[in-house]
This record gives C-alpha cells, sequence and structure tokens, in this order.
C-alpha cells in the first residue's frame, strides 16, 4: 500500500457527490466542466488545478466531457513531504499542519497553472498514472516518489493561505537549510545504550549522568542535541516500541506489557502508547490481527 495514486480519466457524464480520506490534486487537461468542492462551485478549464481537502464532497457536471488527471496523496505524507521541502519557512511539522488546516478552511483551492506547464508535467503524470494502476511494487516506490516530487514542485508553490502566503511564493528562490549531521557525543550514545539495555528501570537523570560522568543538565543538552529528544522522550519511545513488538507477538494483557517495559500503572502506558501511535494499546492489537487475517476468498 503506497500513500499516492494516480489516476487520468475522461468524463462524459455526471459524476455524483463522492468524499476521498485523502488530500486531491485535480488537473484539468481537456474539456471544461463545473465542479463543485464543499461549498465551492467553479467553471474549470484546462490548466486549472483544484486542490481539495480530505473528506470533502466533490462531483462534477462535464460540458460534455473533460479529461482530468487526479492524485490522490495521503494526508500526513504531503505534511512529511512539505515539511522536508520548506525546512526554512516552517518552525516545525505541526506548523506545516496548520498551514494545511489553514489552506483548507474552504475545503478546496484553485489556481490556473496554465497549458505550458501542464504540458510539461503531462508525461510525469502519465507515468504516475499506468505505475498506480498496475500497482507500484516496492522496487518501483522511490520512482514512482520522486515522479510525484516533479509534479508537486510545479504545483505546490501556487498555493497559499492568508498570512502565509509569502512562505509559498519563496520556496522556488530561497536556499534549502542543509541538516548538520554530527557525530555522537560518546556521552550521549552511552546514555541511550544503558537506556535500550534497561527499559524497565525506573532511570533518573542524575543516574544516568552518574554512569556518563556529567551533571543531569551536562547530561541533558548533550542528549538532546545528539538525539533530538530529553533521555525520557526517547525511554518513552522505546517503551512504546516494545509494547507494540509484544502486543503483535504475545496474548500478554496490556497490563502486563505495561509492566514489562516499565511502567507500573496501565493507565499512563496507554496514554504514552496513544500520544505515540494515535490509537489504544487495545485498539492496536485488533488492527495488528486484522492485518495478519488472510482475505476472504
Amino acid at each position: 500500500m503506497t500513500p499516492f495514486a494516480a489516476r487520468t480519466m475522461t468524463i462524459a457524464s455526471d459524476v455524483p457527490p463522492a468524499a476521498f480520506d485523502c488530500v486531491k490534486f485535480i488537473l484539468v487537461r481537456e474539456g471544461i466542466a463545473t465542479l463543485a468542492c464543499g461549498a465551492n462551485t467553479a467553471r474549470v478549464v484546462p490548466g486549472d488545478v483544484i486542490v481539495v481537502s480530505a473528506h470533502t464532497l466533490c462531483c462534477a457536471a462535464p460540458e460534455p466531457r473533460v479529461t482530468v488527471s487526479t492524485l490522490y496523496i495521503d494526508r500526513d505524507y504531503l505534511i512529511d513531504l512539505v515539511y522536508w521541502q520548506c525546512a526554512t519557512h516552517f518552525v516545525d511539522r505541526l506548523e506545516v499542519k496548520h498551514f494545511f488546516d489553514v489552506l483548507f478552511t474552504n475545503h478546496s483551492q484553485q489556481f490556473h497553472l496554465g497549458h505550458t506547464q501542464l504540458e510539461q508535467i503531462a508525461a510525469w503524470l502519465d507515468e504516475l498514472t499506468v505505475m498506480s494502476q498496475e500497482g507500484i511494487a516496492s522496487e518501483r516506490f522511490y520512482r514512482a516518489q520522486s515522479v510525484l516530487s516533479l509534479v508537486l514542485d510545479a504545483l505546490l508553490p501556487f498555493l497559499s493561505s492568508g498570512q502565509q502566503a509569502m512562505k509559498v511564493e519563496k520556496w522556488r528562490t530561497d536556499q534549502i537549510e542543509q541538516r548538520r549531521f554530527l557525530a555522537l557525543r560518546n556521552e550521549a550514545r552511552v546514555a541511550a545504550e544503558l537506556i535500550r539495555a534497561n527499559l524497565r528501570q525506573r532511570w533518573t537523570l542524575e543516574d544516568l549522568a552518574t554512569q556518563v560522568h556529567l551533571s543531569p543538565s551536562q547530561l541533558g543538552r548533550v542528549f538532546v542535541a545528539s538525539f533530538g529528544s530529553s533521555p525520557f522522550e526517547y525511554l518513552a519511545r522505546l517503551r512504546v516500541e516494545e509494547m507494540a513488538l509484544l502486543l503483535r507477538s504475545t496474548n500478554l494483557t496490556v497490563s502486563e506489557i505495561a509492566a514489562r517495559v516499565g511502567w507500573g500503572h496501565v493507565g499512563y502506558a496507554s496514554l504514552q502508547f496513544r500520544r505515540a501511535l494515535g490509537v489504544t494499546p487495545s485498539r492496536y492489537r485488533v488492527i495488528c490481527l486484522q492485518w495478519e487475517q488472510p482475505p476472504q476468498q
């Protein structure tokens, strides 16, 4: 399952209202139609692009026919792509999410890409469509992702969301700040190894600092600089990962699993798990069991 797909079709009859759980980029390639997305209704012509938020009802009436290419992109995946492309313009991933929330206040946005630019990306749209129809194999995923990135590079600069419109306009001209890849401080590496090897232990910052011969405040700074999180955030993430493994591979109760990874209170463990993965431990186990069941014939 890939987080994006493409489809090109010629429509000669009215399309009834339908909503998708993803962001859609609808590119009009030939013909004319009236398109209604949420509360917005507009007449579209070749070169127009309509960006539709997830869960928004859309319908269309061709005049008399229209050919469109539609990109279906998982919202979280799109947020990640935009964040890494535009890291100099956004504080963090949450600000990108807010940008899209503002962008889709009215559920959709329309702009005119133009015939020339549409022709420039037409071959990429067709390639994505063919790969989507055939099913994007794992060995072709990076090719599909690179083609999608080329298309989005042409489309995203046209988006705007009020006060953040200037950020989008600068995407093409600003240099992307390079991430600094630094060697880990030995003290941070050792502290992380201690945490991984002893998940159940009730660690304190003082205990870890003593082990690596730093003061607690020094270790805190060194650890954050190396791993991007505090020792306790790092510990919580590892415990959640271990909980997920045990939920998938054993029949232990959630309480037993919480205790095994070092959390004595199952309610607190469930809270941390849900914060990290978006679902409760019990729901996660159900999802995993459903995934493992063979499809019915």
